[in-house]
């Protein structure tokens, strides 16, 4: 025998346990398959006693049979392969085995050649080909046997079934109601046909006969299911939970019973009742990931998020290619503040499912929260590419954008979102604050204002309006919303903290209002002192040298023009005025021999040049000037690829006013006559500009300065 070496393996362990069920199956496949016919028929016969409705050894018994020609003892145990219902139980059955398959169907087709035909030989042939899995062959002969005897028993059950089985809903229910005059008291053609009846939509005739079904058979597990079913989708949820919990009653470990009773248990909000249905149902087959998804969800509902998320990664155990567990397991981790653990999870949700919008959505705000803001914009973007009007997504959008400093952008997309919903107040804002960014004070007035009519609670909206009034100088209007600022409530604990910073900031707004009022006159006079200081100093200092006499001058009208060319206005603008007067005040501090030396510098004395930056910040720290001045003072020698001084500053993290002062000083040295060089024309100046563009000078702002060139010739 070739399987000889595992039967007797599987012999030695019956002895030790005889009442081994699989055992006995399995040891009586293998003397099948070694043609010990006899020896299999007694072993399956052995587990089929110690559980009749081991589904597996009745299928293999009427195998075993059919290759012993015993065709009817076949079609007996075949009718005994039921379930706990007794309703067939073929979809039990293991039809991997072409093989035996093939034998056995040719075994049958013997039969029908071998026998005279008649009726019980048609339905025995009919029966075998339904077990055996070909429907199509036993429709046929089921029609054949009713031909002859149109109320033949259980012939045109089995044929509903097949009907049933093939979507032909219509077709089954007629065979399922002749059967009914014949056998009118048969739960299982009343159950099949309310199967039938629900799946075409008649649910009142369903529910009548499967009332009947279980009227005949109260114990009848799968048409109390059915019943509870066909209640939930009517919405009677009362009646659904009655009849799930009875067929848990009568099968405890019932997986699809549990799960159906926490669907309805979470339709009629019985939350608790909810998870300890979807609990059972993990219980009773861990393997089935719909109610740990489901189990998770509630969970995460409940705020119980560490035990949402064992749920929902046992989902994806299950399955990993479950996209929309990765989805909700990123929700929480970004809820939890994990969030590189978040958009890992977002990712492999887009992984599964490639068009999934909330995800892309989800993933560009955990992007946002690591501060990778390219990559969020590109994920807010392919959010809007699956759906234009998600207002959500483009206002995340415009805020990202607002924050990188991109805010023309920012502002087209605001400007959407407030098209598709004039009242989004957060549009309002952000967009207000674009402006206000902008120098578009008026414009974010407007906003800002919009934002306070649509939430008069919005201690953000008071407070932005007052400080852009206060910028306006409409001191009265600005104290106004300072005051409604510091009148409003928090609506929760979680803002507390920042109610009260803008309140104090607001409180502050306030006096500072109040005394600008009455100081902006008084300014203004001081104002003249102060240039007139200014310059007066700075030209005592070009003074110093021959060659650069009035060359702070000239500096401040170049970096004013072009400031004012950039957008730059009110006290911006006098800011970078000022600051090209003072940008070399440091060299105050720097030697005659050093700064009137007409040669190379040598290396000690380039590190004494080098020194004035710094002399002239801490020159500025010490006096009360008006205008912020100092990072132009400090950063007017720092180059755009890091190579300046004193700080080795680098691209944007050189301050915007020091880069427009020292591109216009540069200008100034080429433009002008130097003791190591003559004046450049307009032609040669820009060539050299461009020359340190990217090295020297943001290049976009060369590119700004360069059509410029001959106008700035004929300011100096």
């Amino acid at each position: 025998m070739k399987n000889e070496f595992l039967i007797r393996k599987l012999e030695r362990s019956l002895q030790d346990n005889p009442n081994n069920v699989q055992a006995h199956y399995e040891l009586g496949r293998l003397y099948e398959e070694d043609g010990e016919l006899q020896h299999a028929v007694r072993e399956l016969e052995r587990a089929v006693n110690l559980n009749p409705l081991h589904a597996a050894s009745r299928f293999e018994l009427g195998i075993v049979y059919t290759r012993m020609k015993a065709h009817e003892l076949a079609i007996k145990e075949w009718q005994k392969l039921v379930d706990e219902d007794g309703d067939l139980a073929l979809d039990r059955i293991d039809y991997t085995r072409q093989a035996t398959m093939m034998a056995v169907q040719s075994s049958w087709e013997r039969y029908r050649e071998e026998n005279p035909p008649n009726v019980f030989v048609y339905f025995n042939i009919a029966f075998a080909y339904f077990v055996l899995g070909r429907v199509d062959e036993a429709a046929l002969e089921f029609e054949r046997v009713l031909s002859i005897n149109e109320r033949f028993e259980n012939a045109n059950y089995y044929l509903g079934l097949i009907w049933q089985k093939r979507g032909q809903d219509a077709r089954s229910v007629e065979s399922f109601l002749r059967e009914l005059e014949g056998r009118p008291h048969s739960p299982q053609v009343y159950y099949a046909l309310a199967v039938s009846l629900h799946r075409q939509a008649k649910s009142s005739h369903a529910i009548l006969h499967l009332q009947k079904a279980i009227q005949l058979k109260p114990r009848y597990v799968k048409a109390q299911f059915r019943l509870g079913l066909v209640y939930a989708a009517q919405g009677q949820m009362d009646f659904a939970v009655t009849h799930f919990e009875k067929a848990i009653e009568f099968q405890p470990d019932f997986y699809d019973a549990h799960f159906e009773l926490a669907q309805s248990y979470e339709k009629q909000f019985k939350m608790d009742q909810a998870i300890t249905e979807y609990q059972r149902a993990v219980q009773s087959n861990p393997r089935r990931k719909e109610a740990h998804f489901q189990l998770g969800l509630l969970y995460k509902n409940y705020g119980k998020l560490q035990q949402a998320l064992e749920q929902l990664e046992a989902s994806v155990d299950i399955d990993p290619l479950d996209g929309d567990a990765y989805y909700y397991m990123g929700l929480i981790r970004y809820q939890l503040g994990k969030y590189e653990e978040s958009a890992a999870d977002y990712e492999r949700a887009l992984q599964a499912i490639p068009n999934h919008a909330y995800a892309h959505y989800s993933l560009g705000q955990a992007y946002m929260k690591l501060g990778q803001n390219n990559e969020a914009i590109a994920e807010f973007r392919r959010a809007l590419e699956m759906n234009p009007r998600d207002a959500q997504a483009r206002n995340a959008l415009g805020m990202v954008l607002f924050g990188v400093g991109d805010l023309e952008s920012a502002v087209q997309e605001f400007e959407k979102v407030l098209e598709q919903n004039p009242r989004d107040a957060q549009a309002h804002y952000f967009y207000g604050a674009a402006l206000f960014k902008m120098q578009r004070v008026d414009q974010a007035i407007e906003e800002y204002s919009r934002v306070a009519t649509l939430n008069p609670n919005s201690v953000y909206a008071h407070f932005s309006l007052g400080a852009s009034l206060s910028r306006k100088g409409e001191y009265e209007r600005a104290v106004q919303e300072y005051m409604k600022a510091t009148q409003t409530a928090p609506t929760n604990d979680q803002d507390l903290a920042l109610f009260a910073t803008l309140q104090l900031l607001a409180a502050i707004g306030v006096e500072h209002a109040q005394q600008a009022h009455q100081l902006r006159d008084m300014f203004k006079q001081l104002e003249s002192v102060y240039i007139n200081t200014v310059k007066a100093l700075t030209n005592a200092i070009d003074a110093r040298d021959t060659y650069t006499r009035f060359h702070s001058s000239r500096v401040s009208k170049v970096a004013r023009r072009f400031a004012e060319h950039l957008g730059y206005k009110d006290d911006n603008l006098t800011a970078i005025e000022m600051g090209g007067y003072m940008h070399d005040v440091g060299k105050i501090g720097v030697p005659d021999f050093v700064l009137q030396k007409e040669g190379k510098l040598t290396e000690a004395e380039r590190m004494i040049m080098e020194e004035h930056p710094v002399i002239g910040a801490e020159i500025i720290e010490n006096i009360m000037l008006p205008w912020k001045i100092l990072p132009i003072v400090r950063g007017h020698h720092e180059r755009w690829n890091g190579s300046g001084y004193p700080d080795g500053l680098k691209g944007n993290a050189i301050p915007r006013e020091a880069q427009i002062v020292s591109i216009s000083d540069f200008f100034d040295a080429l433009s002008t006559a130097r003791a190591y060089k003559p004046a450049y024309p307009p032609a040669k100046c820009i060539e050299e500009m461009k020359k340190v563009a990217g090295i020297h000078f943001d290049p976009l702002l060369v590119e700004r300065f360069v059509p410029f060139v001959d106008e700035l010739i004929l300011v100096l």
